[in-house]
């Protein structure tokens, strides 16, 4: 029988490595224990009896077992109390079910920044918009370039960067700015050649 077709008042035999289905009632126990820590948070393993034991919490409870629950030593018996959403699990997702789903503080300020940059993006848009518009251009035209605008912004104002085959050859041709700036041959010749050396 699979655990979905328990209803309270079956009798389920346990052995040490079985999962615990449902909650259930222990009513023989031949040195068991169980694992809680899916439940409880309990990382050590916890006897049970078949016993009674005075009332109390029912987590607390050493004659019965929890679904969710792994038995790890001994056998048992024991008659199934509540299954489904009605074990402890079962209350607990409920309760977790019906808390209210609050955002983070990084989903808060991504959410602000996400709009500052569309309102930015927006007015941005419509500036380049005002300004293309009495030129007389094409109003689809001008449309769809100020639409394209504002994400053709670049956040550095550094010029791309050079190729670097001119550390494998020589540069036969003559460099532009941006390559005497940023290519490491140049400027090793630049400063083997200046008049000052």
């Amino acid at each position: 029988m699979s655990a979905r077709e328990l209803v309270p008042g079956d009798v389920v035999v346990l052995e040490a490595g079985d999962a615990v289905p449902a909650d259930c009632r222990l009513v023989e126990a031949q040195e068991a224990a169980v694992n809680n820590a899916a439940l409880t948070g309990e990382s050590v393993p916890v006897a049970r009896v078949a016993q009674a034991v005075p009332p109390g919490p029912s987590l607390e409870a050493r004659n019965c077992v929890w679904m969710g629950t792994d038995l790890v030593a001994g056998t048992g018996k024991a008659v199934v109390l509540a299954t489904g959403t009605g074990t402890e699990f079962g209350r607990i997702f409920r309760l977790t079910a019906a808390a209210p789903r609050r955002k983070t503080p990084l989903q808060r300020q991504v959410a602000v920044m996400a709009r500052r940059v569309a309102g930015l993006a927006l007015v941005s848009g419509a500036v380049v918009f005002a300004v293309r518009a009495p030129s007389g251009q094409p109003f689809v035209d001008t449309f769809v370039f100020s639409l394209t605008s504002p994400s053709s912004y670049r956040s550095s104002p550094r010029p791309s960067p050079v190729s670097h085959s001119c550390r494998s050859q020589p540069c036969r041709s003559w460099p532009s700015t941006s390559a005497r700036t940023y290519c490491p041959l140049w400027r090793s010749a630049r400063n083997r050649w200046s008049p000052t050396s």
